[in-house]
């Protein structure tokens, strides 16, 4: 029989080269700064890989206590009305990592969602599990993405909340197009509880760059709100059509996304990723730590700035129609340059995700 396994929800800064904050003012205009570019991971020994354990299944299901909040406003584009959005059909009781589409979509959509090459904008409820991560200073600051593995834990980068005060995080849940305050599923925020980073997480090299969030009160479940499976030993498959989601720019100098949208990344090896790093400025000493993994690659298809923290998903391969999250926007060079994304594993982390889920 087979597990899937669910992740607590998290809060992620985004990757260094791939992260911005977006400045929401009092008058809820938006500024987007330039992050400072950060430096590329240092190069250091090859450790010896380690197997992770085999893993075991999440902790159950708190009860859901909902508490709603307004959706981010974006005033510099037409705030379109929830005509267009159609709620997503759902099967009860299919569990996590199950995509949400329109009830009257072409099926083939389903799997492509069009032209796989480039970025799409997903289907309102697709991805239920992706979350924004919200930070409250003098103005309301997005960070990154997360993914919500249960209904009160999100899995999310380590650089996204490391020193981070958790009384300024908040997280939210069911964000699709940040232009629409009526949505017809209005969007859940929480306050954060707890922030756990890796305990070996450095902020220099990026090496365990993973961390968990638990909310004060768990999300509410809903056609656009749930949870994403998490991998078994051995579910990462070399050249598995893997998927990104994300609010990044659509290029290194782009726009950032008012709608979630979608990228297909299949996943690299590590003898390729690393042959193809070398080439960049890291330089040709560069070593991959065994916490990574790599997809992607080609011109037209990347993450970037904005998509830091936020998962990588493939269809299990069990069930092609459960998605489970193999890894977690980390690092990149540029944009579209043709290099791949660096993520962290998931997988690799499962030890140490069990251990603070217990």
């Amino acid at each position: 029989m087979v597990h899937y396994y669910q992740f607590p929800i998290p809060i992620v800064k985004l990757c260094p080269g791939v992260q911005v904050c977006c400045l929401l003012a009092a008058d809820n205009s938006t500024v987007l700064p330039n992050p400072p570019d950060p430096s590329p991971p240092s190069p250091e020994p090859n450790p010896e890989p380690r197997p992770p354990k085999p893993p075991q299944p999440w902790p159950p299901r708190p009860q859901p206590i909902p508490e709603t909040t307004p959706s981010v406003v974006n005033p510099d584009v037409p705030n379109p009305d929830q005509d267009g959005l159609q709620i997503p059909s759902v099967t009860p009781g299919t569990g996590c990592g199950r995509r949400r589409f329109p009830a009257n979509l072409d099926t083939s959509l389903k799997v492509t969602g069009g032209d796989k090459n480039v970025p799409q904008q997903t289907f309102y409820g697709e991805a239920p599990w992706m979350v924004v991560i919200l930070q409250k200073k003098e103005a309301l600051t997005f960070k990154c993405g997360g993914t919500l593995i249960t209904p009160n834990v999100v899995l999310t980068a380590a650089h996204c909340v490391k020193n981070t005060p958790i009384e300024e995080i908040s997280v939210r849940a069911g964000e699709y197009d940040n232009r629409i305050t009526n949505k017809p599923i209005p969007s859940q925020t929480q306050r954060v509880r707890k922030v756990e980073s890796h305990p070996d997480f450095n902020s220099g090299n990026l090496h365990n760059d993973i961390a968990l969030i638990f909310l004060e009160q768990p999300m509410q479940l809903n056609p656009v709100v749930d949870v994403i499976c998490g991998p078994q030993k051995g579910e990462a498959v070399i050249g598995s059509d893997c998927v990104v989601t994300g609010w990044g720019r659509n290029a290194q100098n782009g726009s950032y996304q008012a709608v979630l949208s979608k990228v297909n990344l299949p996943l690299k090896t590590r003898e390729s990723c690393l042959e193809k790093l070398r080439t960049s400025r890291l330089g040709v000493r560069f070593i991959l730590h065994e916490g990574f993994i790599c997809a992607g690659g080609d011109d037209k298809r990347d993450t970037c700035k904005g998509d830091g923290g936020g998962p990588l998903y493939c269809p299990s391969k069990s069930d092609p129609n459960k998605m489970v999250q193999i890894g977690i926007v980390a690092w990149g060079i540029g944009c579209g340059e043709g290099f791949p994304t660096v993520l962290t594993s998931v997988e690799h982390y499962l030890p140490w995700v069990q251990k603070q889920l217990s």
